[in-house]
């Protein structure tokens, strides 16, 4: 009991000036800051393209060949400078919740103890809490004086148009005769609907235990593409756990 009342005392101690920590912060590191976000407009044009997806699903590892359909959007880069109105919006409430809770510990602790004891060490310990409460008022008064950031200044870079994320339809068709898996270093022939050989399900098992392996797919003789399924996602659609990494 000893111990966790002067941990608590230490900590409060070490919070008490919090508030005015999180100002001097913010004396220091100017009153400005920005934010770059992208922005989407979609336009009248689409495009067909013929696409690969490694996927794992039902129990089997397979190559999607698909033909999608996306829309062609217009995009933007906006870049947005806010300037601080006063201090750092709303990041007082920290010493707030952390303040208050420490005294209130501390105070009924303290309380409680001094109440039965009457002991002076313990009594004249309450006063130890003040500078924890005047720092969760300090706070709270610093949280009704600051504004939310203020927008001064927005930017627009128009970048070169891409296709939409969200495709309008796909349809599956055929793989390329030479389409394959690969995982790590083993290669994974295909069949014309992106199925593997039941024959080469042990091989493919014994790939996806290795710690490192990735997966990639390779068609039409380009280099391979890494697919966008990890390893233990790729385990998880076939159904098995994923081994956790080896204890060093």
């Amino acid at each position: 009991m000893k111990c966790t009342r002067a941990l608590l005392f230490a900590l409060a101690f070490s919070l008490s000036g919090c508030g005015l920590l999180i100002d001097g912060v913010y004396l220091l590191s100017g009153k400005r800051f920005s934010k770059d976000e992208e922005q989407r407009k979609r336009t009248e044009l689409a495009q067909v393209q013929f696409e690969h997806e490694v996927r794992a699903e039902q129990g089997q590892l397979w190559l999607a060949c698909e033909d999608i359909e996306r829309g062609v959007d217009r995009v933007w880069n906006v870049h947005k400078e806010y300037e601080h109105q006063g201090g750092l919006y709303q990041v007082h409430w920290l010493p707030v919740i952390l303040d208050t809770l420490i005294a209130g510990a501390l105070t009924i602790g303290f309380g409680v103890k001094c109440g039965e004891t009457n002991a002076p060490a313990t009594c004249n310990a309450l006063w130890g809490t003040v500078p924890l409460w005047s720092d969760a008022l300090y706070s709270v008064i610093r949280l009704a004086m600051i504004d939310p950031p203020k927008l001064v200044n927005k930017t627009r870079t128009q970048l070169p148009a891409s296709p939409s994320p969200t495709p309008n339809w796909r349809s599956t068709v055929s793989c390329e005769p030479d389409a394959m898996i690969v995982v790590g270093t083993e290669y994974f022939r295909v069949d014309a609907w992106g199925a593997m050989t039941d024959f080469d399900r042990p091989r493919l098992m014994s790939a996806l235990q290795q710690q490192n392996a990735t997966l990639w797919w390779v068609a039409a003789g380009k280099p391979p593409q890494a697919a966008k399924l990890t390893r233990c996602e790729a385990l998880a659609g076939l159904g098995t756990p994923c081994p956790p990494p080896p204890s060093r």
